[in-house]
C-alpha cells in the first residue's frame, strides 16, 4: 500500500528490492521522490533523534508506563514541551513503549439484585458537587492466587478522587464497610451514596450506616450500568493501569499495590474529565466549588465539566461584526458557555425539524399528539355509546 506506511518503511522496502526492480520505478509506485530516497539513505535513521523523545520517555516513566499519546501530550504541555499526538506515538513506536490498555472481559453470571423502590437520585447527572458530598461506589473482581478477590472503591464527584479502598476475598457488607472506614473525613459530610442494585450494598449493617449518618442512597436502575459509569470507568483504569500489569499471588500484595495507586491516581494521575489535571490539583484551583458563574474556566479538554463546542482550527471565529469569540482554548466562564447551550437546546426543541417526527419538531410532536388525542376523544363514539343511541 502508498498510504499504509511511513515515509522510512517505504525506502527500507526500496532498498531491499534495489537488485530486483529499478528505484525509480519503486518510487514513482510508493508515492517517495527519489531524492527524498537518496537524502535518506545516506542519513539512517540511526543517527536521529528526536529532540523530544527523552521528555517523552520521562512522562511514560513518571507515570509507571500507564499513560498513552494523549495524556503524554498533555503532560508534556506542563513541561512547555509542544508535540503533536502523532510525533509522540511515532516515538513510543520506535522506541516500543505501549500504554496500558483493556482486556477483553468475560459475560458475568447473573446474581441476585436489590430490588428495592429506590430512586436515582443521581439520574446520571455526575458533576457540580461540593466535595466529600456525593460517594458513588461500585465492586470489582481480582484473581489472586488462583482465586478471586475483589476490590471496592468509593469515587468522590466532585474531583473524581478516589476517597475510600478496600480488597478483600468476600463479597459481603464488611468489604463495603472496610471501604467507609478508609474514609479521612467524617461521613456527616456525606449527603448521598449511588451504588448499582448489587447484592453487596442490599445489607442491613449498610443501611444501619446510612440511617445514622442521615445519608440519602441512590440506585441505578436495574440493569443499567450507565447510572454508575464514573465507578465503572474507574474500575476499567484500575484494572488495566495495574491489575492487568501484575500478577498478584497474595491479598496482601494486592492491598499494598491498590494504595500506592490510589495515592498516584488522587495526586498526579491526569484524568482528562478534570481537563486534564490530578483530582487534587483539581480541588487546589477551587474548580469543585458550586460558586463558579464568574471563574474563568478553561474548557479543553473538560469533557465532564462544562459542554462546549470543540472546533478544528487554531483561529477564533469572526463574525460579521468584527468581535473575535474566544475558540475552546481559551478561558471562558461558566455563564458564557452555559447561555449558548441554553440556546441551543431550546432552537432544537422548538424549531429544528426532524424526520423520524415527520419533519415536525419535538415540541410541535408533542403538541399535534395532544390535539389528536382530545379530537378523538371528542369526535369519535365508543362502540358502548352507539348502540345506546341506536336503540333509543
Amino acid at each position: 500500500r502508498t498510504g499504509g506506511a511511513d515515509i522510512r518503511t517505504k525506502v527500507a522496502v526500496i532498498r531491499a528490492n534495489a537488485s530486483r526492480y529499478p528505484i525509480s520505478a519503486q518510487c514513482r509506485i510508493l508515492g517517495v521522490p527519489r531524492s527524498t530516497y537518496y537524502w535518506m539513505i545516506e542519513h539512517p535513521e540511526a543517527g536521529r533523534v528526536d529532540p523530544i523523545a527523552g521528555d517523552v520517555h520521562a512522562v511514560r516513566r513518571d507515570s509507571h508506563e500507564r499513560y498513552g499519546a494523549r495524556k503524554i501530550k498533555a503532560a508534556l504541555e506542563r513541561r512547555v514541551v509542544t508535540a503533536s499526538r502523532r510525533r509522540i506515538v511515532s516515538i513510543m513506536k520506535r522506541r516500543g513503549m505501549t500504554s496500558a490498555y483493556a482486556r477483553r472481559t468475560f459475560k458475568p453470571h447473573k446474581t441476585r439484585v436489590n430490588e428495592a423502590r429506590l430512586a436515582n437520585i443521581l439520574d446520571r447527572e455526575f458533576d457540580g458537587y461540593e466535595p466529600r458530598t456525593h460517594l458513588a461506589s461500585d465492586l470489582t473482581y481480582v484473581r489472586v492466587g488462583g482465586k478471586w478477590a475483589y476490590v471496592c472503591l468509593l469515587i468522590d464527584l466532585a474531583n473524581r478522587s478516589i476517597a475510600g479502598h478496600s480488597a478483600d476475598t468476600g463479597r459481603a457488607a464488611d468489604l463495603v464497610m472496610a471501604a467507609f472506614a478508609t474514609l479521612d473525613f467524617p461521613l456527616t459530610e456525606v449527603e448521598v451514596f449511588h451504588t448499582d442494585r448489587g447484592s453487596e450494598f442490599d445489607n442491613a449493617k449498610i443501611d444501619e450506616l446510612l440511617d445514622v449518618f442521615d445519608i440519602g442512597r441512590s440506585l441505578s436502575r436495574k440493569g443499567n450500568p450507565y447510572d454508575n459509569a464514573v465507578v465503572e470507568s474507574t474500575n476499567r483504569l484500575l484494572k488495566k493501569e495495574l491489575i492487568y500489569r501484575n500478577h498478584y499471588t497474595s491479598l496482601e500484595q494486592l492491598r499494598s499495590d491498590l494504595n500506592a495507586y490510589v495515592w498516584w491516581s488522587d495526586n498526579q494521575r491526569l484524568h482528562s474529565t478534570l481537563g486534564y489535571r490530578s483530582p487534587k490539583e483539581f480541588t487546589e484551583q477551587g474548580l469543585v466549588s458550586k460558586n463558579l458563574s464568574n471563574t474563568p474556566l478553561p474548557i479543553q479538554g473538560a469533557k465532564g465539566l462544562f459542554p462546549g463546542r470543540r472546533r478544528r482550527g487554531g483561529v477564533p471565529r469572526t463574525h460579521e461584526d468584527g468581535i473575535r469569540h474566544p475558540g475552546h482554548w481559551e478561558e471562558r466562564t461558566r455563564d458564557e458557555v452555559l447561555v449558548p447551550v441554553d440556546d441551543c437546546i431550546r432552537w432544537h426543541d422548538h424549531e429544528r425539524i426532524k424526520r423520524p417526527l415527520g419533519w415536525m419538531s419535538p415540541v410541535n410532536t408533542v403538541k399535534a399528539r395532544e390535539w389528536l388525542r382530545d379530537h378523538l376523544q371528542e369526535n369519535v363514539r365508543s362502540p358502548l355509546s352507539a348502540a345506546e343511541n341506536a336503540n333509543s
